[in-house]
């Protein structure tokens, strides 16, 4: 288990997208391309298709987007599921690249039209409360932020946003504190609640209804989200350069983490 500060973290999101010039050839060839992708992998369904854009869902839970503007894939753990492993990572970055091969075929994508390639990733740090969690951040010392006494009261929900250049990429980051919603069986339906507001009996039931040490663990009321974003723009982008954003997302993002609460 990976941990920074002596608390573990987990990734909850994978995000790439792509984003180009005149592919209007989507009008034309979206269902050329449909066909070539589903014959290609029989795991893609639920298609939601219009002139604005199309919507492939896959059994391991990845959502491909595509459009005349822009496609994208994307892989998101709910509230009741597991983080993302190594296997899911692997298996995300493999189907980027058949999937961009298709589109890019189909909708005859030149590298002069690509403006823009990312791949973003979203890690989250448990805690118990929101207490815990912005005492814990402040605690890390990752800005100065020593002289925040502009108002009254005290600083009780730290959060920043910050990018860099370096190179042929931009890297940004943004960390804050989230409260989950608990989703608790009444019977008729499911009832969304958020953390806070959870009465005594409510928290008793949900502890009934989810093994609770694992949910705790995995899915925490509160948590860091630490949103890591490494992309492209506005110079030549290789498809060698696309194929090869999520492995080095993924290895920078986690020295980044280590670096940013050493």
């Amino acid at each position: 288990m990976k941990s920074v500060k002596g608390k573990p973290y987990y990734l909850r999101q994978l995000m790439y997208a792509v984003r180009y010039d005149y592919g209007y050839e989507y009008l034309d060839r979206s269902g050329a391309l449909l066909n070539s992708i589903l014959k290609e992998d029989g795991g893609w369904s639920n298609v939601a298709a219009s002139a604005k854009g199309t919507e492939l869902h896959h059994v391991d839970g990845i959502i491909l987007s595509f459009s005349s503007e822009q496609y994208g894939l994307s892989l998101m753990k709910t509230v009741d599921g597991d983080p993302l492993k190594q296997q899911d990572i692997e298996n995300f970055a493999e189907k980027i690249k058949n999937a961009s091969s298709i589109i890019i075929s189909e909708f005859k994508i030149k590298t002069e039209q690509i403006r823009r390639a990312g791949s973003r990733l979203i890690y989250y740090i448990p805690f118990k409360n929101h207490e815990e969690a912005s005492d814990w951040l402040l605690e890390a010392n990752i800005i100065n932020i020593t002289k925040a006494d502009l108002f009254e009261g005290e600083l009780f929900s730290p959060s920043f946003n910050v990018r860099w250049k370096g190179g042929l990429f931009t890297y940004a980051l943004r960390v804050e504190i989230y409260e989950t919603r608990a989703q608790i069986d009444v019977g008729e339906g499911l009832l969304s609640i958020r953390a806070s507001q959870q009465s005594s009996k409510q928290k008793k039931l949900l502890f009934e209804q989810q093994k609770v040490r694992h949910r705790m663990r995995v899915n925490p009321d509160y948590f860091v989200s630490v949103d890591f974003d490494l992309y492209i723009e506005d110079k030549e982008i290789t498809r060698d350069l696309m194929f090869e954003l999520p492995a080095k997302s993924v290895k920078e993002s986690d020295v980044a983490l280590k670096k940013l609460f050493e």
